[in-house]
């Protein structure tokens, strides 16, 4: 989230910046848009004849026209301009609105975590209360012998005339205990899992360096065989190969996490099954006592504090479903673009076939006339190198500068 307001806050930037610099050219047309009148003035007593009035009098009306269609020019630029920073300053509210309520939604979530955290917190005190309540129930009533588990012992305690406190503690507490435990649990995996994922994509570039050296090494083995082979560099073929095999590397890790998902996905789905039949349980084995009541009333407020947080995994479960979605339909993308490569890959393979064919077609004289070629170009370049050093040393003798050469 942190990272999402970031990056708002830098485009939100970006587009001040920008209105900045559309004020500062919207200034520049209306300076521009509004140039100074020339009034042409005569000394006195100066004569004009008439053919002159007549062609300053054209001139003037042709340069008042290209005034006009030039003000008429920079007005509909200046009206482009003005839309322009009217869109642009939209588009900077409603982004500073989005930052805004991004922070919100930032603080909330920051307000409800520590709520759920002094919950958590307070949940134990009651938990080890309550223990403590067991331990003194359990030293009280330890004369009497008779605890047993079950609702037929409860029964027998009360015929007896004995107090069933320490049994019943000792089950809601168990049962409270074991309830905490698992939220914890979940709570944890959440975190980690979550920070798996903003981690993935910082470990994949390094991941995907080392494996590339690997791969980069074993293709300069390949090419350099074929080259010794052929004489033709397969390059496209070996880096199509090796994109392919890093495409399926890719494909079974987002396929090994997607079981991974699914998996988390079912045992959350069992765990929010057990505790709403623990807390179905729970509310059938409650007795109707004064003391159970009293009791209850707290035990409820937990209740209620463990149903929203079941209804916050399923709300969790459900993003994870739609995570599980976008990892399928990711699959199928990247099923398509590996049979794309792998149609790629065969096409390369064809034409290099047909290259081999065609070397293969070329008579041995055709590289010996090449290495003869190759021969006489470099002996034209060293007699060249010759006469440009004769040329220089000359014109030093004779006085004369001396001319560049092109390398």
């Amino acid at each position: 989230m942190e990272r999402r307001l970031n990056v708002l806050q830098s485009r939100f930037d970006r587009q001040k910046q920008h209105l900045e610099t559309l004020r500062h050219q919207q200034k520049v047309v209306h300076v521009a848009v509004t140039p100074g009148r020339r009034h042409p003035s005569s000394g006195p007593g100066e004569t004009v004849p008439l053919v002159s009035i007549r062609q300053t009098s054209s001139s003037s009306s042709s340069e008042s026209f290209l005034k006009w269609e030039e003000t008429k020019r920079w007005q509909r630029k200046l009206e482009t301009l003005r839309t322009k920073l009217a869109d642009k300053t939209k588009e900077a509210e409603s982004a500073k609105g989005h930052v805004t309520s991004l922070k919100e939604t930032l603080e909330r979530s920051d307000r409800e975590k520590r709520f759920l955290q002094d919950k958590i917190k307070t949940l134990q005190k009651t938990v080890s209360n309550l223990e403590k309540a067991q331990r003194d129930a359990i030293k009280n009533s330890s004369g009497d012998g008779s605890h047993g588990d079950g609702v037929n012992c409860y029964h027998g305690d009360v015929i007896g005339g004995h107090t069933p406190s320490s049994e019943e503690l000792q089950r809601v507490v168990s049962a409270m205990r074991k309830v905490i435990e698992r939220l914890q649990k979940d709570n944890e995996k959440l975190k980690r899992e979550a920070l798996i994922r903003t981690r993935e994509p910082a470990k994949k570039p390094l991941q995907h360096q080392g494996k590339g050296e690997g791969e980069r090494r074993e293709g300069k083995g390949k090419v350099s065989s074929e080259r010794q082979a052929t004489g033709v560099p397969p390059a496209p073929v070996a880096k199509l190969a090796s994109e392919n095999e890093r495409l399926q590397k890719s494909l079974r890790r987002e396929m090994d996490r997607n079981q991974q998902l699914q998996v988390s996905l079912r045992t959350a789905q069992l765990e929010k099954d057990r505790l709403q039949n623990e807390m179905r349980e729970q509310k059938e084995a409650a007795l109707p006592s004064t003391l159970e009541r009293s009791r209850s009333r707290g035990n409820e407020e937990e209740m209620e504090g463990l149903r929203a947080e079941v209804e916050k995994k399923t709300r969790m479960l459900l993003e994870v479903k739609t995570h599980l979605r976008q990892l399928a339909e990711r699959e199928k993308e990247r099923e398509g673009e590996e049979g794309r490569v792998a149609k790629e890959r065969d096409d390369l393979r064809e034409q290099v076939k047909m290259l081999k064919t065609e070397l293969e077609s070329f008579d041995p004289s055709f590289f010996e006339e090449v290495e003869d070629l190759k021969f006489n170009y470099q002996e034209a370049v060293k007699k060249n190198v010759q006469y440009e050093q004769q040329i220089i040393s000359l014109s030093q003798q004779l006085g004369a500068f001396p001319p560049s050469f092109s390398a």
